[in-house]
């Protein structure tokens, strides 16, 4: 008997909510808001909702059903959203105890709208519904009857016998909108509307309801209709013509928006005269997004009488027929009524707006099809927009009556940015230009004549400098007020700014955020008097900029947050102070440092009338990184900073001790390792001086030489003079001439100055190798001289072997194998001598003919 009462109890539990989560109550004014959603409940919680719940979201649960007690003490619920449960049909009394419920969304439940799942009587006790948000099916006419308050009502309209939308609609008073998008239609034709022609429906949706026809004039003789939606259908036949048709004769039809966005997507569209001179001109707004739009027929120009036309994503206009140039086109554009032209992404190839509209779940209407200030601007009259990402070169005409320019998000080709800011130049009424993310210009373009242009938005747009001539342009802004530069890479110009916005007097905002600039000329807003805000947060100003701003009377903030600052200069705290205005300061997310440097900008942020933002949260890093909020007392610093700093002073006496020394020693080792050059340049500089006077005394000759000869002159003379040289300069036929020390030195020179000389006048130097070469002093250093000439200029003859041990590194280096200095070794025998000779001499004549010794087979 006990196991069958657990039982019992255990199935009467079932439909209770299982689970320990609590909804979230929220207040707003009058509104008691509770948030139920992704909980897991399986009932509605209403023993933990307060009796005086406004608005109840039970989204994204497991609720099955709703018993007739489930909202009983919850009687004030203005709006219940069930969205995306269980629910298979709602019964007679599951609302009965919401007398004040204006809003109800079942969507994405289980329930396939109709007479029994949705059964007469089912609202009798909600006569205040406003908005019926139910899931796919037919449309419950004998539920919705009697509802006279209803204004917005959609279903996922899936007729399974007729399409004919019943009577009863014609019935409801206050209805409105009619939303059937993402249902299965597949027709319209006048069977459908007849008997809601005259209802007081304004606004008429089939956003992707898979329509593959529509009827001719469809869409005639509708007492209240004036917006229709057909987004992202699928028409068949040639389409985006096909579906025109529809609108071709309205009657008394009051249409003035029409939705036609992706309806076609296989067949490229040529906008013709027969689809807009038709009753479509009556239409007021025109969204024709997505269609596969390649051109225009220029004939089209004097039918579109909109006012808002919209028409970008995966539209690529490219063409008109007739082709005209920009003369031509000129009067033709200018009488269109059209204030507003969205064009945004018009050449993207990405999936944007299929994702947005196409696909989505709640096809409520919107103006998101539209600019949001399709009506007007505060500011302006009219406006247009140029944005996408493109890289046309076309030329693009601005009418003369337009106001707001907006290229955001335009890619534009290089050459095509002379055509954009040629007509810009043109357009003297011209108000606010946004250039916002467009990738468009290194440099600010040179704009003039834009006497009426009050704001410029030239943000995250790559801009990497603002030139002289631009600057200059800038006399003609003399209403420029607000001028937008963030989100770019300023700091990359070096510029300071000085002169940079001199010209703009009636200048109220500038932003020059997120721009890494490093720093700035401390008048570069000394000339803007009427400034009331500069951002310069986000960079990587310090302590060194000082801004002049006591010309600025009416500054009201300055943003210095998000930089380098680690305190605030004597002069930057002055320029503030002695501002007459209130002004605000923003120094946050600064790295101050609490240093002996900081102490007057401590005591400056706690004493200062500016009123700075956050004072209280400022905080400095001691040199231990240890932070300290800068609202302290800073006595104890001071006595700190007056004490000697012993470390310091060791610090700078080791320094000055090891800086001199290093140097010493650098330089030490570098004048070592080039002792050989620099006394090559010694005597060559001494040679040059003495050259220039003895030439002007007539007693020094520029005589040039074929090879310089390096000798021990004590024990290697006779084979020089009586081998040597009567072997390469005897008559009748010498074959080289020889720089021989004692013969060819000048009178008067030192030994080491003639080597030099003497090396400079020759191509090639031959070093004899013999013993006592090794241990020649003289010979030691003609041999470095000969390594500074050049190693390539090197020939060594060797005589005689010398002692290993007697060489130095440098000889024993050049006789190695590998050193790529040839060498020649003297032999014994007559005809081996005359084989060194000839060779000896033919490495001579190739120095003297421009080859490279290993050239010398």
């Amino acid at each position: 008997m006990a196991r069958v009462m657990v039982i019992v109890l255990c199935f009467s539990l079932a439909p209770v909510a299982v689970t320990s989560q609590r909804c979230e109550i929220k207040k707003e004014l009058e509104s008691v808001i509770a948030d139920c959603r992704r909980m897991n409940f399986y009932a509605v919680p209403s023993e933990q909702l307060p009796s005086d719940t406004t608005e109840l979201l039970l989204d994204h649960n497991n609720i099955q059903e709703l018993s007739f007690s489930a909202f009983a003490n919850l009687t004030s619920i203005v709006r219940l959203s069930l969205r995306f449960n269980s629910l298979s049909h709602l019964s007679k009394d599951s609302l009965i105890h919401l007398p004040n419920l204006e809003n109800l969304d079942v969507s994405h439940n289980p329930i396939w709208v109709s007479e029994s799942s949705l059964p007469r009587g089912v609202f009798s006790q909600n006569t205040l519904l406003k908005t019926l948000i139910l899931p796919e099916g037919e449309i419950p006419a004998s539920a919705i009857a009697g509802l006279d308050n209803l204004e917005m009502l959609q279903v996922a309209f899936s007729p399974t016998g007729a399409s004919t939308l019943p009577e009863v609609i014609s019935t409801l008073p206050s209805l409105k909108i009619l939303n059937l998008s993402y249902g299965r239609i597949q027709n319209l034709n006048s069977t459908m509307f007849d008997l809601i022609r005259n209802s007081s429906i304004e606004v008429l949706m089939f956003i992707n309801s898979q329509i593959t026809y529509v009827e001719p004039n469809l869409f005639k003789d509708f007492v209240n209709l004036r917006t229709i939606n057909l987004a992202c259908n699928e028409v068949e036949g040639s389409a985006f013509a096909d579906v025109m048709q529809a609108f071709s004769v309205l009657g008394s039809t009051p249409l003035d928006t029409l939705i036609l966005d992706a309806v076609n997507k296989e067949y490229p569209v040529m906008l013709r005269r027969e689809d807009f001179c038709t009753d479509v001109r009556r239409v007021k707004r025109l969204s024709i997004k997505s269609n596969n739009i390649i051109g225009a027929y220029v004939n089209i120009i004097p039918c579109l009488r909109m006012e808002v036309v919209s028409m970008g994503y995966f539209n690529t206009p490219y063409f008109m027929s007739p082709k005209l140039d920009f003369d031509e086109l000129r009067p033709l554009v200018a009488n269109i009524p059209i204030h507003t032209l969205d064009a945004s992404y018009m050449f993207s190839t990405g999936q944007a707006f299929g994702e947005r509209y196409c696909n989505s779940k709640n096809p409520l209407f919107n103006d998101d099809y539209f600019p949001p200030s399709w009506e007007s601007l505060p500011i302006v009259q009219s406006n247009i927009t140029f944005s996408g990402d493109t890289n046309s070169s076309a030329k693009r005409m601005i009418p003369p009556n337009i106001k707001y320019v907006d290229f955001n998000h335009f890619g534009m080709h290089p050459t095509g940015e002379r055509y954009i800011f040629d007509t810009i130049n043109l357009n003297n009424s011209l108000t606010v230009c946004n250039a916002s993310y467009t990738q468009l210009v290194d440099k600010f373009p040179v704009i003039g004549n834009l006497w009426n242009l009050q704001i410029v938005d030239v943000s995250h747009s790559g801009l990497r400098a603002i030139t002289k001539e631009a600057s200059e342009s800038f006399k003609d802004y003399v209403n420029l007020r607000h001028f937008i530069l963030s989100h770019n890479q300023l700091f990359e110009s070096g510029s300071d700014f000085e002169d940079t916005f001199a010209y703009l007097a009636e200048l109220v905002s500038i932003d020059l955020s997120y721009n890494g600039i490093t720093f700035m000329h401390n008048r570069v807003f000394a000339k803007n008097g009427n400034l009331e805000e500069i951002l310069l947060n986000h960079n990587s100003l310090d302590h060194t900029t000082t801004l002049l701003l006591s010309s600025n009377t009416n500054l009201e903030y300055v943003d210095l947050s998000h930089n380098k600052f680690t305190h605030l200069s004597d002069s930057m705290m002055k320029e503030l102070d002695h501002l007459t205005n209130q002004v605000k300061l923003d120094i946050s997310h600064n790295p101050f440092v609490c240093n002996c440097d900081a102490i007057n900008f401590i005591k400056w942020v706690n004493e200062t009338e500016v009123f700075i933002v956050g004072h209280h949260l400022l905080e400095c890093s001691y040199h231990n990184q240890t932070k300290q909020i800068l609202h302290f007392p800073v006595e104890a610093l001071e006595e700190e900073c007056q004490k000697p700093d012993f470390d310091l002073m060791l610090k700078r006496i080791l320094l000055g001790i090891f800086l001199p020394t290093v140097f010493i020693i650098t330089s030490m080792s570098i004048a070592y390792k080039l002792r050989w050059h620099i006394r090559w340049n010694y005597y060559s500089l001494i040679r040059y001086y003495r050259k220039k006077s003895l030439l002007y005394q007539g007693d020094y000759t520029e005589d040039q030489y074929d090879a310089y000869m390096v000798f021990n002159q004590e024990e290697d003379t006779p084979f020089v003079f009586q081998v040597l040289r009567p072997a390469l300069e005897g008559e009748p036929a010498p074959t080289a001439s020889l720089y021989l020390n004692g013969r060819n030195d000048f009178p008067g020179m030192a030994k080491s100055e003639n080597v030099v000389d003497g090396m400079e006048k020759c191509g090639r130097v031959i070093l004899l190798v013999t013993p006592e070469f090794s241990q020649d002093e003289m010979c030691e250093f003609a041999l470095h001289m000969a390594l500074v000439k050049g190693i390539n200029s090197v020939i060594i003859l060797l005589k005689n072997w010398p002692d290993f041990a007697s060489m130095s590194n440098t000889l024993r280096a050049l006789l190695r194998p590998n050193s790529g200095v040839p060498c020649l070794e003297w032999p014994d025998d007559n005809s081996g001598q005359k084989l060194v000779l000839a060779e000896l001499t033919e490495a001579i004549g190739a120095q003297r003919d421009g080859l490279q010794l290993n050239e010398i087979s």
